[in-house]
């Protein structure tokens, strides 16, 4: 969700020495059209991922949501955000991995940053087996959610 040019198949085979079962979905199609460009073999698929219906074993999401895309003023980040994670959680088999700006950090001046600790809440009371990551960096964690089948 949210997968710009299709890096994140090129660094998992980079990083893991294996293939794997990608399906980007992107908003624009300038994204799509360069990652297809370096990589035709790609499936990659220009779409806003609120109309995407097909299911997957994992979705990502990476940074997407340090900064909004679709220009609706008519709902607030916090509910952009969950409704993003619901549809995530509706086309997995096995869960969802979204990273985050932390607002652990001050950040660039327009990077939306959240609360790890206040989102976990919120998403433990919806769909009750997650847990946060901030490991990685004190800017940035992931939350992942696990898919209760």
């Amino acid at each position: 969700f949210g997968c710009a040019r299709g890096d994140f198949e090129r660094f998992y085979q980079t990083e893991y020495k294996q293939d794997l079962d990608y399906v980007g979905i992107d908003m624009n199609k300038q994204l799509v059209d360069a990652g297809l460009s370096v990589n035709p073999e790609y499936d990659l698929v220009n779409s806003d991922w609120k109309s995407y219906n097909e299911n997957a074993d994992w979705c990502i999401n990476i940074g997407s949501h340090d900064v909004r895309y679709d220009a609706d003023i008519t709902i607030n980040d916090n509910l952009y955000l969950m409704n993003t994670i619901k549809k995530m959680y509706n086309c997995c088999n096995d869960g969802v991995a979204i990273m985050l700006a932390s607002d652990i950090l001050k950040q660039d001046d327009g990077i939306l940053t959240w609360n790890s600790g206040n989102l976990l809440n919120e998403v433990l009371k919806e769909f009750r087996t997650a847990s946060v990551d901030h490991s990685y960096s004190d800017a940035i964690f992931t939350l992942i959610i696990y898919k209760n089948n």
